[in-house]
């Protein structure tokens, strides 16, 4: 992707420092007290420099910041241009819908600021080049978003947050790990893919590490639920593409079994998502099966190295494409009746509604339509997958998708739905709506797909998938409100992290069952035994308890100092 046209070169460094910095500079407005009132009404304005920077900065832009970590680079390029573009648009436009949504609420102040910290750390990531710095922004994006999922404080969003901030952790930790073996040549380097895409794909949503998006979204707010899954989970999609060994030397094994979780992504979520009843869930499952695609692409690039040059345009097109389309649908969720009245106005307002949702279906003529036709091309001739049946997945992931879109939509148009967030919150939604709609005919990519797509040629096979699923779609309607006096249980959001959470808490309750027991066997009852116990339990009994005595705190404290310790010490002899 090329700059509009370029800037001054003496402008390069300043855009790079604002893009992340400006967003803490309306964090820290925001806990003043006295600032408060600014920092809500100036909460658009915090991503401006990075949107300036995605259009206007020329790729090669550098700015180095030595005083950083161990050195931290942050650079424009192609590929960064394309997920700042996209960051900046929907953390901009949430931004302005916040305003509106949850301007003069209570917790209102406090929900912006984590909005803000989390907004700089997801900019900051996409420009940060070494993996130092990627990996702080990447620190500070996850953590600060756990403000964003609990912020109705109530316990289905507690629970929601934990899960997100343990996952998030575990993220990291692996994320970390995978670098610092990429960065040590010699050091057992073999495990350093096999990690990043574990770490980075519980980012992205990759399946069986999806468990905590379904619910953490349906826990946000809608603003929150458009910046995670429209831009916040490319962060994992990013870092694939920055770290691994895409382009050099082949992984088949890896890259295969990459390819099968991402089917397996692509069409389990589906299932799960038809059962939901909460339009929010719905569309977190529809994340997951899309980002199923994006491990499909990035594990064919890992098998097959020739094929990535054709297949990094096509996945960096579908990216942008599905996070400002699904970053429309999350925000449609906060407008009550969009679906609903009559007159000309809501019907353009339905429509502006529904054009996202075929976006993600894929048909032609929408950005969804021609950033498939480019995966399918790059995956099936780049691939060499079109012997394979290939285009035939392809073609009933369109079906799933369509139908998962149908439910949507029936759903959206039941909720009830909160207060009008008002006229402004709507305009930046029909912004994003705008782009969404408006970029099939204006990035030179997805021009050249879109064409193609809507060639004679080309266009039943794109037509043919979304209309079989919107009629199954709107044929099941009638089916399922038969259906609805048996009060079918759905399957729970979260899936596999429910079924893992209920047979942990089994086993706790097994375990206490059979405690008293254990106490009664441990307690000495001969000599031996006694010897035994004095020697083996009692010094280990001495020290955990004085350990303990110590506090949370300062343990907490010393371990963390031992990590930063430890790994600067490692990043530091690289």
């Amino acid at each position: 992707m090329a700059p509009l046209t370029a800037l001054p070169a003496n402008w390069s460094g300043p855009l790079l420092l604002l893009t992340w910095l400006a967003p803490l500079l309306g964090a820290a407005l925001l806990a003043l007290p006295a600032g408060r009132r600014w920092g809500l009404a100036l909460a658009p304005l915090w991503g401006l420099p990075a949107l300036t920077a995605a259009l206007f900065l020329a790729d090669g832009a550098v700015l180095r910041l030595p005083w950083m970590l161990t050195g931290t680079r942050l650079a424009m390029d192609p590929t960064g241009r394309v997920f700042l573009l996209l960051a900046a648009i929907l953390w901009t436009a949430a931004a302005g819908f916040t305003r509106g949504y949850l301007g003069g609420k209570r917790g209102g102040h406090r929900f912006l600021g984590f909005y803000l910290v989390a907004m700089a750390g997801n900019l900051g990531l996409t420009v940060a080049q070494s993996p130092a710095g990627f990996l702080t922004f990447f620190a500070l994006m996850g953590l600060s978003a756990y403000g964003l999922v609990i912020h109705a404080v109530t316990p289905f969003a507690r629970r929601a947050a934990n899960v997100y901030l343990g996952a998030t952790a575990a993220g990291e930790v692996l994320v970390l790990a995978g670098l610092l073996l990429a960065s040590s040549p010699g050091a057992g380097n073999g495990w350093a893919a096999p990690l990043l895409i574990a770490g980075l794909g519980l980012k992205a949503g990759m399946v069986p590490l999806h468990f905590w998006l379904p619910l953490a979204h349906p826990a946000a707010p809608a603003p929150a639920s458009a910046v995670l899954s429209g831009s916040m989970i490319n962060a994992g999609l990013l870092g694939w593409i920055r770290f691994l060994p895409l382009g050099g030397a082949p992984f088949p094994g890896l890259g295969d079994s990459m390819v099968a979780l991402g089917l397996a992504g692509a069409f389990l979520a589906v299932v799960v998502g038809l059962a939901q009843r909460d339009p929010k869930t719905v569309l977190a499952y529809s994340s997951i099966s899309q980002m199923g695609w994006m491990a499909v692409a990035t594990g064919a690039g890992l098998a097959a190295p020739g094929a990535w040059p054709a297949l990094l345009p096509a996945v960096l097109a579908y990216a942008l494409h599905h996070g400002l389309a699904k970053g429309a649908l999350f925000l449609s969720t906060a407008i009550p009746g969009l679906l609903r009245g009559r007159g000309p106005g809501k019907a353009l307002l339905g429509a502006a509604a529904v054009l996202p949702a075929l976006a993600i279906a894929g048909l032609p003529g929408t950005s969804g339509g021609a950033a498939k036709t480019g995966l399918k091309e790059a995956l099936t001739h780049g691939h060499g997958l079109d012997g394979a049946g290939f285009p035939l997945l392809l073609a009933l992931g369109a079906v799933a998708t369509t139908l998962l879109m149908v439910r949507f939509l029936v759903l959206l148009r039941e909720a009830e739905g909160g207060a009008d967030p008002g006229p402004p919150a709507m305009g930046w939604w029909l912004a994003v709506v705008g782009c969404s709609a408006l970029l099939p005919w204006l990035w030179p990519p997805l021009v050249s797909w879109n064409l193609k797509g809507l060639s004679e040629a080309d266009l039943s096979a794109g037509l043919w998938p979304v209309a079989a699923g919107g009629m199954l779609g709107l044929a099941w309607i009638p089916i399922a409100r038969r259906l609805k006096p048996l009060r079918i249980p759905p399957l729970p959001a979260g899936d596999l992290y429910v079924g893992a959470e209920w047979a942990v808490l089994r086993l706790i309750r097994h375990f206490r069952s059979i405690r008293p027991v254990l106490a009664r066997i441990w307690q000495p009852g001969n000599r031996l035994w006694e010897f035994v116990h004095a020697v083996l339990w009692t010094p280990v009994h001495v020290r955990l308890t004085a350990a303990d005595r110590w506090g949370w705190a300062t343990s907490g404290a010393v371990f963390l100092g031992i990590l930063v310790a430890l790994a600067w010490a490692l990043f530091t002899s690289v």
